[in-house]
């Protein structure tokens, strides 16, 4: 014979109480308060990030190119139309050739660039006869900003346009640039000129 022993909790009635019920939203509350201020910081400053991994994927690429194809390539960084440029140079092109290609390049577009790409690819590029040609044009994301540009060797090469040789041999100018976002937030990247390595501050 089984013997019933009475409950130790002769008073509780299942589910849960109004103190458990504001406790758990006080948590809640303390979560939210501390996850959205985080998730607003990092929203706000995607587009800088995402401006800070073109500059790299362009140097990158320019540097590649240049390895490959063991000829100069350069990058153009507009600080009026805030595009980064990437730029084939080919030997003997000069500073006559330069100054064309820079007297030319306000009629260009991405679109311009892609589309004498696919005319060179079917054998019908006169692109490919200049001494300087557009690669590809990258823009920073909506509301990013090249702000500051250093670099020892090259320099402003008109109003507010940058051009960075890069060689054969894997080295390129040094350089530095700043950019800024909308809501006043900055990126540094610095590029070194013997071992191609970038490193982006977030001040």
């Amino acid at each position: 014979m089984k013997r019933r022993f009475p409950s130790s909790w002769p008073g509780r009635v299942a589910g849960f109480t109004m103190i458990e019920l504001l406790l758990v939203v006080v948590i809640i509350m303390i979560s939210s308060a501390i996850a959205v201020p985080s998730f607003i910081k990092s929203y706000r400053g995607a587009k800088l990030r995402t401006s800070a991994r073109t500059v790299t994927m362009v140097h990158r690429h320019a540097r590649s190119m240049s390895v490959l194809g063991q000829k100069q390539i350069a990058i153009l960084f507009d600080a009026k139309k805030n595009e980064v440029e990437v730029v084939s140079v080919t030997s003997g092109a000069g500073s006559e050739g330069q100054d064309m290609f820079l007297d030319q390049r306000s009629q260009r577009t991405s679109q311009s660039v892609d589309a004498a790409h696919e005319e060179e690819a079917g054998g019908e590029g006169a692109a490919a006869e200049a001494s300087v040609s557009s690669q590809m044009i990258r823009p920073m994301a909506d509301g990013v900003r090249i702000a500051d540009f250093e670099s020892e060797k090259s320099g402003q090469v008109v109003d507010e346009l940058y051009w960075i040789n890069y060689y054969p041999n894997g080295m390129c100018d040094k350089y530095e640039l700043t950019l800024t976002d909308a809501y006043g937030k900055s990126a540094e990247i610095k590029v070194d000129a013997l071992s191609g390595r970038v490193a982006i501050e977030y001040p």
